[in-house]
């Protein structure tokens, strides 16, 4: 996550995420990081809870194997989209991406009484 965000935890839980491989279409658009530590919005079971380490976005199968690990972002302008490739098995072709507006990250951390500099 970027050290410009004051709150990681708190635009993760409050923003509302479009999901899926990138450059396909999203399995979801309404996932949401829970203040409980579980996915809300998505059901799956490589996707059910989550933590920060580090302040890196950390997302874990119902079994506990960590299946992603957001490292990486892409600012497109007016989309903040975080990307992991699959931890289980690095060789799948494919990249996962959270994305949601800019627009409402901001409102959120703003609301929160934070600064914002994306």
């Amino acid at each position: 996550m970027s050290a410009s965000l004051a709150s990681p935890k708190t635009f993760l839980e409050d923003v509302e995420w479009t999901w899926g491989p990138l450059n396909l279409s999203p399995l979801t658009t309404s996932l949401r990081f829970g203040s409980d530590g579980l996915i809300k919005g998505y059901e799956h079971a490589n996707e059910h809870f989550w933590t920060l380490k580090d302040d890196v976005l950390e997302i874990y199968a119902t079994d506990g194997r960590c299946m992603w690990r957001f490292e990486q972002a892409l600012d497109s302008g007016n989309t903040l989209t975080f990307i992991s490739y699959p931890q289980q098995d690095p060789l799948w072709n494919v990249f996962f991406g959270l994305s949601a507006l800019k627009a409402d990250i901001t409102t959120v951390i703003e609301s929160n009484g934070h600064p914002l500099d994306l």
